[in-house]
């Protein structure tokens, strides 16, 4: 058997943000099966997906030819926030082939739309060494298809010169059928917590993401569900950079949903950790 000190002695296990908390410089991933992994299908497939996750350090070293047009590396838009702000301005909201808006009559959609002041910004992220509209749980058509769409809204008004508190982003937000408690017609009890908490955490996110801090992570987040939230009805949700703390360490930034009447239905709280 091996010890837990030993183990932390082999993957440098650091304290982090004098907390508790641990982090590894490599990431451990637990697998089932044993030396004939390849030749057993589930646990093969497992294996595949853990050597694709990007997270491993030779998966974006130096030397990866993330290049852009131009011949900038693209790989520096997730570091550099103005380049990450261009990217996001330029993508916008990509191209939707999935949506749970009716894009050309929806108010509130159409309302942020026709704002001056608000910018229409995806997640992005990079794919096959270029940056794009992040395809995922909470982004994009792939999230539009299981009943999550949100259409996020940078606030150039909010932006200030010295620092990034209040900056903010503005979004419309729509539930599908299968984010229900129920889903079976004529049952609804409205959207699943988890649902809700979903939509929170990629707005808080993001909102850090695109005026602070491009390679943040969720470090902590908390939500307050304060009323029912309905599937396929079009609510707000403001997010601005509350603080900043951890000696700029750690982004706090606050998001509130309201239905289509202006009633808050969530509050959500997230520290935003920037590496």
């Amino acid at each position: 058997a091996v010890s837990q000190e030993r183990m932390h002695v082999w993957f440098q296990f650091q304290p982090s943000l004098q907390d508790g908390a641990t982090k590894g410089a490599y990431p451990i991933f637990g697998l089932q099966g044993n030396h004939a992994v390849l030749r057993q299908a589930w646990h093969r497939t497992e294996l595949f997906w853990t050597l694709g996750n990007f997270t491993w350090p030779s998966s974006m070293s130096d030397s990866t030819p993330f290049r852009r047009r131009d011949g900038s590396s693209t790989a520096a838009a997730l570091s550099d926030v103005a380049l990450y702000r261009k990217a996001a301005e330029l993508l916008g909201h990509g191209e939707r082939t999935s949506s749970l808006f009716d894009d050309a009559h929806d108010a509130v959609l159409l309302a942020l739309s026709a704002d001056a002041n608000l910018v229409p910004i995806p997640n992005v992220n990079l794919n096959e060494g270029a940056l794009w509209v992040a395809e995922n749980w909470t982004s994009g058509n792939a999230a539009a298809r299981h009943g999550l769409d949100i259409r996020m809204f940078a606030d150039k008004a909010s932006a200030t010169r010295s620092s990034q508190i209040g900056c903010r982003i503005v979004c419309a937000v729509r539930f599908g059928n299968n984010t229900g408690i129920k889903v079976i017609s004529g049952t609804h009890l409205g959207v699943h917590g988890g649902a809700i908490q979903s939509v929170m955490d990629e707005i808080t996110a993001n909102c850090v993401r695109y005026w602070a801090a491009p390679s943040c992570t969720t470090r902590k987040i908390s939500h307050t569900i304060s009323n029912r939230v309905f599937q396929f009805q079009t609510y707000t949700c403001e997010c601005d950079i509350e603080s900043i703390k951890d000696d700029g360490c750690v982004f706090v930034s606050r998001a509130r949903l309201r239905d289509p009447l202006g009633k808050l239905v969530c509050t959500s709280r997230a520290d935003m950790l920037d590496f």
